[in-house]
């Protein structure tokens, strides 16, 4: 049986969907299982699905800003289709063209998706309010991961001829650590330079991510932190694709005019409150004085629990029946909707939702 080459999401997806999609549309979850299974994609991401997701509603959305008929159609529940199935054609491109010092400079499409990765995270950098510090980390990180597991997806020939054993790619792509193994103590080897961030410090702004993200606690990066997460992104996106990633992000068109939302709810005893969450880290930021415990938790539209913000904690006034909160804490809501915030409480509560 022959081997078939690797592919990025986006591209496993469209194979997949052609191959085996029957003309009906697929949920992410079972389009990557079955890339995974065909071996024309390989990710050491926890969540593949979310990722394909996105990559696809950034497709979608360049697409559209062009003009042109995107390869996808979103059918909401996690399902998706091919336009060309619908009696529209997408023309495939080799490469996307970008202004850089008035010159037209081609681009290869897996390094246009990857710079988009990077102006994601920058335009929240910019706005920089606590949730967009937050997504601004993951993203630089996320940029990170994926530029390193691209590169040795590739064909020799999209590499500059550079090629590694199977078993090597095997390994260097199995989780994060062993990406970063390739990057600073494989490729590095054959330049003649000193990485401007250390391996190290990578791995600590790669754990802060995942308190972010995997364990939804409440810390907001620091400036610094955030400045060279970005500064080994974007050195590794511009050193394994040889292309000058500073000036390319700053080129780049915005992708999306991003605003932080911040509401407040407030209450006495137990309730439960509508919110309007988007795909993204939502912040709780919540205060309550009372008898007995607060508890809070985050149920999607068909009263499923999506997180538990608020455990039972707090301090005990003298008399012994007063507990007192000020805390914060994170969910990661995986879908745009409605969403229900179910509150315990003997007391009155206050809490504002930032996302």
């Amino acid at each position: 049986m022959p081997t078939l080459q690797m592919r990025s999401f986006t591209d496993a997806a469209e194979y997949i969907l052609e191959q085996f999609g029957n003309r009906k549309p697929m949920h992410y979850r079972d389009i990557i299982e079955k890339a995974m299974e065909e071996e024309i994609l390989r990710t050491s991401g926890q969540t593949p699905e979310a990722t394909l997701s996105s990559q696809i509603g950034t497709e979608i959305d360049r697409q559209k800003r062009r003009g042109e008929v995107p390869r996808f159609v979103r059918h909401g529940k996690g399902m998706v289709s091919l336009s060309r199935w619908h009696g529209q054609e997408q023309p495939h491109e080799l490469a996307k063209p970008i202004k850089q010092h008035s010159d037209e400079v081609a681009l290869e499409p897996w390094i246009y998706s990857l710079l988009e990765l990077m102006k994601h995270a920058e335009e929240h950098r910019q706005a920089n309010g606590e949730f967009d510090r937050r997504i601004a980390l993951i993203g630089y990180d996320n940029a990170i991961e994926v530029s390193i597991s691209t590169y040795l997806q590739l064909h020799p020939t999209q590499r500059g001829g550079a090629s590694y054993p199977n078993e090597l790619v095997n390994k260097w792509l199995a989780n994060y650590h062993n990406l970063l193994d390739f990057f600073f103590d494989e490729f590095m080897k054959t330049l003649d330079q000193k990485p401007p961030v250390a391996k190290q410090n990578v791995i600590y702004y790669h754990n802060l991510r995942n308190d972010l993200y995997h364990e939804g606690k409440s810390l907001v990066p620091a400036e610094r932190d955030i400045k060279d997460a970005r500064k080994a992104a974007l050195y590794i996106f511009s050193t394994l694709f040889k292309v000058k990633g500073e000036e390319l992000v700053q080129t780049l068109p915005p992708l999306h005019m991003w605003i932080t939302r911040k509401f407040n709810l407030q209450g006495n005893g137990n309730d439960i409150c509508k919110v309007l969450l988007k795909v993204g880290v939502a912040i709780f930021r919540f205060k309550y004085e009372g008898r007995g415990y607060l508890t809070a938790n985050l149920n999607d539209e068909d009263d499923k629990l999506v997180a538990q913000i608020v455990k039972p904690l707090g301090t005990i006034e003298e008399n012994g029946i007063t507990y007192i909160y000020e805390i914060s804490r994170t969910a990661n809501v995986k879908k745009d909707g409605e969403y229900l915030l179910s509150i315990h409480a003997l007391g009155t509560w206050q809490v504002e939702v930032e996302q």
